[in-house]
């Protein structure tokens, strides 16, 4: 873990077999759970990167890939995988019927 100046956290990196995050979006919802082999956390943007058979939850929407790139801020998830592999997206049918803003944090 890096810290700026003020001993607030620049970027966090965390390494395993496999490494997990949450973030808990909002209260009364199941948490945002992710993870891959490397998981790197830049404050400075909000954005966590997950590497190496990467794999995400939220809200019952699932994203699997080779690198997941999630923006803590605002919800997003960008999903890109190696040119032999595959990203995955499943989004279950009760998340259909509801607002794009029920997917994820909406700041």
């Amino acid at each position: 873990m890096n810290l700026e100046p003020n001993r607030s956290i620049r970027n966090a990196t965390a390494r395993g077999n496999p490494a997990r995050f949450q973030q808990q979006v909002e209260e009364g919802r199941a948490p945002v759970r992710g993870q891959g082999q490397v998981i790197v956390y830049d404050a400075r943007t909000s954005i966590v990167t997950l590497t190496g058979n990467a794999f995400m939850d939220n809200n019952g929407a699932t994203f699997n890939g080779n690198q997941l790139r999630y923006s803590m801020a605002r919800g997003n998830v960008e999903a890109t995988s190696t040119p032999a592999g595959r990203v995955r997206l499943v989004i279950p049918p009760n998340m259909m019927r509801q607002s794009p803003a029920r997917l994820g944090p909406n700041r």
